[in-house]
Parts: C-alpha cells; sequence; structure tokens
C-alpha cells in the first residue's frame, strides 16, 4: 500500500479508468477514489467507453471530467486502471494505457492477466470498493456521504447484497461504518437490486422460455433471433443471471447472451461447492469462485452452450472448492 501512495502523492494529474459495461463495484470505485484525489488537490479525469446507466447520477459524477475516449489519457502524470484483471476488459481504453509508462491497477480478481506498471491486488476482498475503503483510512482520506455511497454501492453489487460466500464479517462493519457516514443504504440496495426496465423485463422472458437443466447445471440463452422478436435491444447478461440463482437443486448457472452476430458474452455464477472461474478462464473469461464472465466468444450460440457444458460435465471434479 505504501508505493501506491507514494505514486498517488507525486502526480499532479490523474485519470481513472475501469473496464468497458462497468457494474456497481466499478463505478463505485472510479467516482470514490475520485472524490478522495479532490480532497487531496489532485487534477482528476475520469475516462468510460460509453455514458453510465442512468440509475447512477446518485453518485453525483462531475460531468465536465468525465470522457470517452482514451486520447487524452496520455495527458496525466498517472493512470489508476481498477476493478480490472484483463486489459481486453478496456476496450478501446486499451491501447493508450498499456502504453503509458505510469499506470497502476488496484483490484481484488484472484485470476488476472493485466499489463500495468504497478498492481495493487487484495484478492480476498470482497469488492475493489473494499480495498479503496482500507486505502482511505491509511491516507486519512474523510469519508464523506459522497465516498460513503460509492464504496457501498460497490459493497453491495459485489456481494449481491451480502448474498454471496464473498461476504464475510468485515464487509458488514464496512457497511456499519458507512451507514455511520450517512450512506443512502437504503435507497442504494433498492435502486440496484430491485428497479427492473422494460427492456429487462422483456430480457427475462426471454431468459426462463429458454431455460435448459441439464442436471445440477442450468443454462439459459438469449440470442438475437430472440430480441427480435421482443422488439428490444439486447440486455446485460449479468443484470439477468441473478433471476435464476434461487432455482433449487441446481449448483452451476450459465446465461448465454448473442450481443451481435455470432458474438457471444455469459454470465457465470455457482454455489460454493465448484469454482466456476475455471470454467471462464478456459473460455477467455475470468472472475471470481462464485461469479464470473466470458466476453465475445465467436460462434453459434447454441454450439458455444455446447462446448461450455461438455467441458463443465468433463472437469466437474476438478471444478469442486477444496476447503
Amino acid at each position: 500500500m505504501r508505493h501506491i501512495i507514494e505514486m498517488i502523492n507525486s502526480a499532479n494529474k490523474i485519470a481513472l479508468i475501469t473496464h468497458t459495461k462497468p457494474d456497481p463495484d466499478a463505478i463505485g470505485s472510479v467516482w470514490a477514489l475520485y472524490f478522495a484525489l479532490k480532497q487531496l488537490n489532485k487534477k482528476v479525469s475520469v475516462f468510460f467507453e460509453e455514458p453510465l446507466p442512468k440509475i447512477f447520477d446518485y453518485l453525483e459524477p462531475v460531468i465536465n471530467d468525465v470522457y470517452y475516449n482514451g486520447t487524452n489519457l496520455k495527458d496525466n502524470d498517472l493512470i489508476i486502471a481498477l476493478d480490472i484483471a484483463n486489459t481486453k476488459l478496456l476496450g478501446k481504453l486499451k491501447e493508450p494505457y498499456v502504453k503509458f509508462k505510469n499506470s497502476v491497477c488496484i483490484d481484488h480478481h484472484p485470476m488476472r492477466k493485466m499489463e500495468a506498471g504497478y498492481e495493487f491486488v487484495v484478492d480476498n476482498a470482497c469488492a475493489t470498493t473494499e480495498i479503496l475503503y482500507d486505502l482511505f483510512f491509511t491516507m486519512e482520506i474523510k469519508i464523506t456521504k459522497q465516498i460513503a455511497n460509492c464504496i457501498y454501492t460497490g459493497i453491495v453489487g459485489d456481494t449481491g447484497r451480502f448474498l454471496y460466500s464473498n461476504t464475510n464479517a468485515k464487509t458488514f462493519k464496512m457497511a456499519y461504518e458507512l451507514a455511520k457516514n450517512n450512506a443512502d443504504i437504503n435507497f442504494i440496495n433498492t435502486i440496484l437490486m430491485n428497479k427492473i426496465t422494460k427492456e429487462l423485463a422483456k430480457g427475462i422472458k426471454i431468459l426462463f422460455s429458454n431455460l435448459d437443466f441439464r442436471g445440477n447445471i442450468l443454462f439459459s440463452t438469449l440470442s438475437l433471433k430472440d430480441y427480435k422478436i421482443e422488439k428490444i435491444s439486447p440486455v446485460s447478461s449479468a443484470d439477468l443471471i441473478g433471476y435464476l440463482t434461487d432455482i433449487e437443486n441446481i449448483d452451476i448457472f450459465i446465461v448465454l447472451n448473442e450481443k451481435s452476430k455470432n458474438k457471444i458474452s455469459a454470465s457465470l455464477r455457482s454455489n460454493n461447492k465448484y469454482d466456476i472461474s475455471i470454467v471462464a478462464k478456459q473460455f477467455g473469461g475470468g472472475g471470481h469462485k462464485q461469479a464470473s464472465g466470458l466476453q465475445e466468444m465467436i460462434g453459434d450460440i447454441g454450439e458455444v452452450k455446447e462446448n461450455i457444458y461438455k467441458y463443465i460435465s468433463n472437469n466437474l471434479q476438478s471444478l469442486i472448492i477444496t476447503k
């Protein structure tokens, strides 16, 4: 931690980036660090690949400091990548990032393939915002209501509102401290977990129409043909898979999503018996033992499903988590 603090203190202009299609932990991490660096009187720029969903407006982003391409990345003293396990996840920001000499990555994913000048990784943290919480304490950053909301957003998102196996005593202690610092915990819980748009509702309709039970493994697929029938654009598989994980007697859940012609993304979840990140890594993705993802597998969605099922069936024993 000492080294990253030195890097921050020695930089004047700092850029913050995260992965494409950022989840609550990625977004919460970016804005938490943004507000913390502002306390240190740093010049901070935030780079996203595209505008964020409107539901995150409550984090109060400062629009003037946000950019949607990497053109200005080179005009900084330091680039900090947050919640990124692989540079492939940076999209169009990847090239200017890997070419930049003074960079750091703050992350909590155990399976990594990152190209950064320095990596600050705590793989037993429940979320990247947990790492920032500890960093801010060491740096004596004041946890304002803004920062508390950002950190709590990341924790809620990556623990599934304290339901996933990465939840522990420290998680609840942080939530308690954030609530003491006026985090809007009820509002954030509701907006992240209980708001369903019309498009998402139709995506859920497709999700449950295409369930494929295979013993203790459950698949669902969403194809471009399905989306065309429902007259909606593809929705995020990460937003859908949580609706399956309460189905009884299932250990592994996989949602395959055709975002463009023969380009398949996927979200994978498992109970605490199986390490689904092994499967994700096999097909070019990564993540956590109980929550992982894949991006842009090439092929027919049905064939991709069969390939994943075949791999799991042939390697099920090796996926078992040993205590």
